[in-house]
């Protein structure tokens, strides 16, 4: 099953998200002909119904992901075609500290699906596309859930209670709607699947304004609010799934459902011409070269990930460890102490001697990221130290070399 693009940002409210949420995307109609504008936050879905949700849930002091998720739900049952809890998602956050990852609730291969799945003999050439036999184990469920478990506020139920909602009451179908159900009752497809048409096709012709209700979707979805996440993956309604993908052909079971759970996956890489040239030269600096390394880039482009991956490639045989100091946090009036290190005296309440970045970072990697935050005085200081490879502890006469 495809999805329909969402993407939401929101200026820190409690947790300080910013999140950019993407489902699969496909080719819709705007929700609005008219451009919106937002000074703290915006919501953009492909129906006006799942967008008004998102914005409730910001108004009423919800985060970017409970925003995101509960618009997501709606979207689900505002228009069905394009995404639903028997499909998949792939949910990109961006923190406000510039941490980004990825909640990876993609469909999986059900356990009995092999490579010649589609290959066999009797196999209808749609099979992969059409039919049980396309049918994997979905995940959007479960990755909403983590979603809003890790970075929301709001609780699982309260952030399908919308979608249950349109579901109970009805959704107004709009143009494109109405245009896509024509366009599918024109295809074998009614016929084949004759419960889906049922469910979801209002009886000819639809007029503006006309309602799609679905108190049955309703139902689903209340049982699985009232009992949690897990309720779809296991039990009653688990097995009304894999029955059902199996009348059709499919090879999906109860087991694929209960067995299954998102991913978090922290490393994001890209194929641009633009990202593979950046690639190449963290490559070629690590792993041929000994030099020191500036990196440029606006908060939260991801200068720290380049720093791990220099790291990371680095080829030395007794490599130590990647020490990241935040500049920004740096006390002006400790920054000796905070990059040098200290002796024992060195000043009032310098009860113990202390290690520095420099020394931290001896044998592996120092990375001082927002170093462009420091008063130019230490900024000059601290390239120098770099480029003649020594520095002194505060409180110390003995020079040290810089062996990182």
């Amino acid at each position: 099953m495809f999805f329909s693009g969402f993407a939401l940002a929101q200026s820190a409210r409690s947790l300080r998200v910013a999140v950019a949420v993407l489902l699969l995307a496909s080719a819709v109609q705007a929700a609005s002909p008219e451009p919106a504008s937002g000074a703290r936050g915006m919501v953009v879905t492909p129906h006006a119904a799942a967008t008004r949700v998102g914005v409730r849930v910001l108004e009423n002091g919800g985060n970017a992901i409970d925003a995101a998720i509960a618009a997501a739900f709606a979207v689900a049952v505002a228009q069905p075609q394009s995404t639903g809890i028997g499909g998949g998602a792939f949910i990109l956050i961006r923190l406000a500290d510039g941490r980004a990852f990825a909640i990876d609730a993609r469909e999986t291969a059900p356990a009995a699906a092999n490579p010649d799945l589609y290959t066999q003999a009797g196999v209808a050439a749609d099979a992969a596309r059409v039919g049980g036999l396309a049918v994997g184990t979905p995940g959007l469920v479960a990755g909403f859930a983590l979603a809003l478990e890790q970075h929301g506020t709001r609780s699982f139920a309260a952030s399908m209670a919308p979608a249950i909602e349109l579901a109970e009451n009805g959704v107004e179908l709009g143009p494109y709607s109405r245009g896509f159900i024509a366009f599918l009752r024109a295809t074998p497809l009614p016929a084949r699947f004759p419960e889906t048409a049922r469910i979801q096709f209002p009886p000819e012709p639809i007029p503006p304004g006309a309602k799609l209700r679905q108190p049955e979707l309703a139902s689903t979805l209340r049982r699985i609010a009232r009992r949690g996440p897990r309720a779809f993956y296991e039990g009653a309604l688990a097995a009304k799934i894999a029955t059902a993908a199996q009348a059709s052909g499919g090879v999906l079971t109860a087991a694929d459902l209960a067995a299954y759970r998102p991913l978090v996956r922290e490393h994001l890489v890209g194929r641009s011409p633009a990202w593979l040239a950046v690639l190449r030269s963290v490559v070629e600096v690590s792993c041929y070269t000994n030099a020191s390394v500036l990196l440029m880039g606006e908060s939260g482009t991801g200068k720290e990930l380049i720093a791990r991956l220099i790291h990371t490639l680095d080829g030395r045989a007794r490599k130590s460890d990647l020490v990241v100091l935040d500049c920004s946090a740096v006390v002006p009036e400790l920054s000796g102490s905070e990059f040098f290190g200290h002796e024992r005296g060195a000043f009032t309440g310098a009860v113990l001697t202390r290690q520095g970045a420099f020394s931290l970072a001896k044998g592996g990697t120092l990375f001082l990221d927002e170093v462009g935050e420091l008063p130019p005085a230490l900024q000059s200081q601290l390239l120098r130290v770099i480029q003649e490879r020594t520095y002194k502890p505060v409180g110390s006469n003995a020079w040290r070399n810089v062996e990182f």
